[in-house]
């Protein structure tokens, strides 16, 4: 028989599908994969296997059935041998997204966090030294490049130099103490590229590696265009501090209030987003742990109990808060408002 199928190529390629469609039950299938979704989380993964391949590995997770002279028959008998085969050599046509996202999506998602958070302090480093307008030009590439020669160094200090900044403000500078400022924006950015390039990657990989929920997929390419668009915000809040306006005397340069707002309300975003979801993803793989069911429905019931609303609102009451202080925090740095009370705790008197 095996030389028959040998010397008939198309028989060959046929006899896989033959014999899943010939020998394998439906019923049986679903009923087997209901219950089997009850009991573990891996059905979620069934979907990136063939159904025979599937079925043939919940079979062989129940106990060995016995023989009508009492002898167990073993799983690795000649026709498991060869649904396995015949399983492995199918492969899928499409490849559909999991139920839940792969603990290492989570746990990079909370490393992104953590890199937000700190260009978040670093640019407020950045603002305090007063190095955000020192870099005229915003050149998303060629940019990552910093200043290699005399020549180069001299370029950029004299683009500084026809900033308002430099007019009114710094006009002895040296260069010198410019490639200090220099360096500490220059840092700022390209932290900023790296935060961009370190999630836009892996979300491709993760995507199309299906180890992410479809929802997960979404919320990852959202994240992807807020990072883009915060790159443009900072651009777009260094150019309030560029403008021929401040030239005009009795003008302060600095960049807008509102801009700087913005560029910092969007980080703390990116941010909350990164860390909800990261910790979104363990908890439902804890959840889902079969070794913790019974754990997990008594602590769901917990949840959802309503005595757990108030608390629910505080928290969320809290987190406001928290994200209008930070943005009043931001509208302070703008105008230098720090500077009328500048004693603490006091105020004044």
């Amino acid at each position: 028989m095996s030389s028959f199928f040998r010397t008939t190529p198309s028989l060959s390629r046929a006899a896989p599908r033959l014999y899943q469609q010939l020998f394998v039950c439906r019923r049986c299938l679903n009923t087997q994969s209901q219950s089997r979704a009850a009991t573990s989380p891996r059905i979620f993964h069934s979907k990136r296997q063939t159904p025979f391949l599937h079925a043939f590995r919940t079979q062989t997770t129940h106990a060995p059935t016995l023989s009508s002279n009492g002898a167990a028959r073993d799983a690795a008998s000649p026709l498991s041998a060869l649904s396995r085969s015949i399983g492995a050599s199918v492969t899928p046509r499409t490849r559909a997204f999991p139920e839940t996202s792969d603990r290492a999506v989570a746990y990079w998602l909370l490393g992104s966090a953590a890199s937000v958070f700190g260009i978040v302090v670093f640019g407020g480093l950045t603002r305090l030294t007063e190095s955000g307008l020192s870099i005229t030009e915003w050149r998303p590439v060629t940019g990552s490049r910093p200043p290699m020669s005399a020549q180069d160094w001299t370029y950029e200090f004299d683009r500084y130099r026809a900033s308002p900044e430099f007019k009114l403000l710094n006009p002895r500078m040296t260069l010198d103490e410019f490639k200090q400022i220099y360096w500490m924006e220059w840092t700022h950015r390209l932290w900023g590229r790296v935060v961009g390039l370190t999630f836009l990657l892996p979300t491709a990989y993760f995507i199309a590696r299906r180890r992410v929920s479809a929802g997960m997929a979404l919320k990852l390419t959202g994240i992807c265009a807020l990072i883009g668009f915060q790159g443009v915000l900072g651009w777009w809040m260094v150019k309030s501090g560029l403008k021929d306006d401040l030239f005009k005397p009795g003008s302060h340069p600095r960049v807008s209030q509102y801009r700087l707002t913005a560029h910092l309300g969007t980080a703390f975003v990116c941010y909350l987003a990164m860390l909800w979801n990261g910790l979104q993803i363990l908890r439902e793989n804890r959840l889902l742990n079969p070794n913790t069911l019974s754990a997990s429905s008594a602590q769901l019931k917990t949840l959802a109990h309503p005595s757990l609303k108030p608390f629910r609102r505080a928290v969320v009451a809290l987190t406001a808060l928290v994200f209008v202080t930070a943005l009043s925090g931001g509208l302070v740095a703008g105008l230098d408002a720090g500077l009328i009370y500048n004693e603490f705790p006091y105020m004044g008197l």
